[in-house]
């Protein structure tokens, strides 16, 4: 079942991939959590108490229009942007 978020202006969707291999006992497979972020670009508010988790095998569709946040949450996702507030954990590489 697909997991989404629907904001003013855009919607984010995530759905985990049929699983085909057995997981590891004992690893996790959480990639990407982020947690009560906050997000401003001068009076303009990006993101407002954004919070998702990315696992191993999920799918992203990330849909809106110009100017509300899509370039600017994958550029989170990245580590090439930081937050005003909130936390950003990524797996280790």
């Amino acid at each position: 079942k697909p997991e989404f978020a629907i904001g003013q202006d855009a919607a984010l969707f995530t759905r985990p991939l049929a699983r085909t291999i057995t997981p590891v006992i004992g690893h996790d497979t959480n990639l990407i959590k982020l947690d009560n972020l906050q997000l401003h670009h001068g009076e303009q508010i990006i993101f407002d108490q954004l919070s998702l988790l990315i696992r191993k095998g999920d799918r992203l569709c990330i849909i809106g229009r110009n100017g509300v946040g899509k370039s600017t949450l994958l550029k989170l996702l990245e580590g090439k942007v930081e937050p005003d507030s909130g936390q950003v954990w990524r797996a280790p590489v």
